[in-house]
């Protein structure tokens, strides 16, 4: 075989040049050496050598390296061997970095695969002066969030970024970390955070790593008394939580050693609950148009306005309807709490203590729902001696996010009462034919059961014909905003009433009722203290899910 053929025998496609030594001898210097970056330009090369020319030894040149201006970089191996292993080594090595940033590239959608970044409902929503979101950045140094507040400062102009970091940069921007002024640096970015809240900052950033959960608590809370939605926001790279790969990638030089022990301690933060969230601006209309509805409700309606009046131990007959107007006006508080803001409850998770809420917290379509906006439909108040509310219609996105275990408690505890419930009335009956007391005249009180027939009642055949909209059976039908409670009363009652006017409305021992007209569609009185208005025509607001912490 000749030379030639022997050394194209050995190219391939990486970029390698064989010059013989007498290419490079005193006599051959005044040559220019051309650098050969593709396998034709190289066998070209060799083949114009000839048989004759033959060296005794051989020089490899190889260019792994490739900068932004694609010159390639000629790196000699001085070491004798086998070249081919030396050759196949190197471009392992630059095959693997090829792949390693290929993916990268190519996962960067993927890494940035927020809804507050791809979904254009979500975007506008966000943009509007009147919402206020705070995203609460938790993750190790290295891990990718830097790019995502680039990302959040990129489509949202007016975000305020608030980061610890920001306070080791010099004016020059070189950055000197010095862990002795880590307490400086935080009372630094909290204090930036707290001024950011005051002056109403669309949307603020808090860029810090939050591995535990106590080291996001002030923000959190700062942002609930201010009316922000909280959303947490952890990076979607594959390395985050890979010490090794976070310690070669962090641009702090942050050891590997620290971040191992970081990896071990980071939290697994489940917030108290999960919902959706009104604006402040919003929150503030629905409650003002309830207070509204509330007060020609009992105007409107009598037996309602003598019901409650009686609740506080005032007869009717002994003040005015003025007075009585009044006092009413302020049955129902609104629940203490710490954020203004209204939300409808899709799970109750308290912290990670209520069961099955770690599976829903770890859910691939609630961590990817967080931050999303979803609109929600009004479909009506529910106002009883207890509680205030506005029934909530589900959007066929917003559905499968909705697992509220008040409709599994609500029924097993219906189930029990009604089984005690027969047990009685078979015993009242068995006793009263003893005693020959059994009255043919005495009302047949209805045993309400969940699974109550439905299709013979005559009001919830009324209501859907008029309320389309209305939900009033299945597991979304206790969906609502908790508006206001009489003193004492929790918020979770809200459940238990709207569950129960359900099952009013579904039974076929109720009539229709006396409807009158308030503002915004028909209200009744259902007895026992219930009022119930429907919306004629079903308002639709727009509402960000995250979750409370």
């Amino acid at each position: 075989m000749s030379y030639a053929s022997l050394c194209t025998s050995f190219v391939t496609t990486a970029p390698v040049l064989f010059l013989p030594d007498f290419f490079l001898s005193a006599t051959h210097q005044s040559r220019s050496i051309t650098r050969y970056n593709n396998e034709e330009s190289l066998t070209d090369c060799i083949n114009e050598l000839g048989d004759g020319d033959a060296p005794s030894t051989v020089s490899c040149f190889i260019s792994p390296f490739i900068d932004n201006t694609d010159y390639r970089t000629i790196r000699n191996i001085e070491e004798t061997g086998d070249v081919l292993t030396k050759r196949k080594e190197i471009r392992h090595v630059k095959d693997s970095s090829k792949r390693e940033l290929k993916l990268e590239n190519e996962n960067a959608e993927a890494f940035l695969n927020f809804p507050f970044f791809t979904d254009r409902a979500t975007c506008m929503h966000l943009k509007r002066p009147s919402t206020k979101v705070m995203f609460i950045m938790r993750g190790l140094s290295g891990s990718g969030k830097s790019t995502i507040v680039q990302k959040i400062k990129s489509i949202y102009a007016k975000a305020v970024i608030c980061s610890a970091d920001d306070y080791f940069y010099s004016k020059d921007g070189v950055y000197n970390h010095d862990n002795n002024l880590l307490g400086a640096a935080h009372a630094d970015c909290q204090s930036k955070a707290a001024q950011a809240c005051q002056q109403n900052a669309p949307i603020i950033v808090i860029d810090n790593t939050n591995v535990k959960r106590w080291e996001m608590k002030y923000y959190a809370d700062l942002g609930n008394v201010h009316g922000y939605v909280i959303v947490t926001v952890q990076p979607k790279t594959p390395w985050k939580m890979d010490p090794v790969q976070l310690a070669q990638r962090n641009k702090h030089g942050v050891p590997y050693d620290i971040l191992k022990k970081k990896v071990q301690m980071f939290d697994d933060v489940v917030p108290v609950y999960y919902g959706w969230f009104l604006c402040e601006k919003k929150s503030n209309s629905l409650m003002s148009l309830a207070s509204k509805i509330f007060l020609e409700c009992i105007i409107k309606l009598p037996e309602f306005k003598k019901y409650l009046l009686n609740a506080m131990n005032i007869k009717p007959e002994h003040i005015s309807d003025e007075m009585a107007e009044h006092l009413l006006s302020t049955y129902h508080t609104k629940p203490v709490k710490k954020s203004p803001l209204l939300h409808c409850t899709s799970m109750y998770c308290g912290s990670g203590r209520a069961p099955g809420c770690l599976q829903y917290h770890r859910s691939i379509n609630i961590q990817s729902a967080c931050g999303q906006v979803f609109e929600l439909a009004l479909s009506g108040l529910i106002i009883t001696k207890r509680t205030m509310a506005a029934r909530v219609t589900l959007s066929s996105a917003a559905a499968p996010l909705f697992k509220n275990a008040a409709v599994e408690e609500w029924n097993e505890r219906t189930s029990q009462a009604n089984l005690s419930s027969r047990k009685n009335e078979k015993f009242r009956k068995i006793k009263s034919k003893k005693n020959g007391k059994l009255k043919k005249n005495m009302p047949d009180v209805p045993l309400l059961m969940a699974d109550d027939n439905l299709n013979t009642s005559p009001f919830l055949s009324f209501l859907t014909r008029k309320f389309p909209k209305l939900t009033v059976s299945g597991s979304l039908r206790n969906a609502h905003f908790t508006l206001k409670t009489s003193p004492g009363v929790e918020s979770k009652e809200v459940n238990t009433d709207i569950l129960d006017i359900c099952q009013v409305e579904s039974s076929s021992a109720i009539e229709i009722p006396e409807f009158v007209p308030v503002t915004g569609g028909q209200a009744c009185y259902l007895g026992d203290g219930i009022c119930c208005v429907y919306f004629d025509v079903t308002p639709k607001v727009k509402t960000i899910f995250s979750g409370y912490y």
